[in-house]
């Protein structure tokens, strides 16, 4: 059964001023990072699920990609992607303490 609801997406600026766009993450996305990092690394595999749903500056990324990060904007894009989308039906302005905001694609 493929789903029928839009994907929802997210854009947060990085520390370095990089926009980051991320989509909420399906169950294929960590069956997918699962087979990219293995099963013996819990950080690989944060990063290979970050690198599907992810896009840096418009482009999509490969999981060394979001390894380059700094420490605090891969947290960031970790807590954001298990965030609950739905919390808010409308976009919301970006916060000043993450710079992320909601935006459902229809």
């Amino acid at each position: 059964m493929k789903l029928t609801v839009p994907d929802q997406v997210k854009t947060i600026t990085l520390s370095d001023g990089t926009v980051a766009t991320i989509r909420r993450p399906r169950g294929r996305d960590l069956v997918r990072a699962q087979e990219v990092a293995g099963t013996d690394n819990k950080f690989k595999f944060t990063c290979a699920m970050l690198a599907h749903v992810t896009q840096l500056s418009g482009e999509p990324c490969v999981m060394e990609d979001i390894m380059e990060l700094w420490a605090s904007d891969i947290d960031l894009l970790s807590r954001e992607a298990a965030a609950d989308f739905l919390s808010s039906s409308a976009p919301s302005s970006p916060s000043s303490s993450s710079g992320a905001s909601n935006t459902p694609i229809s």
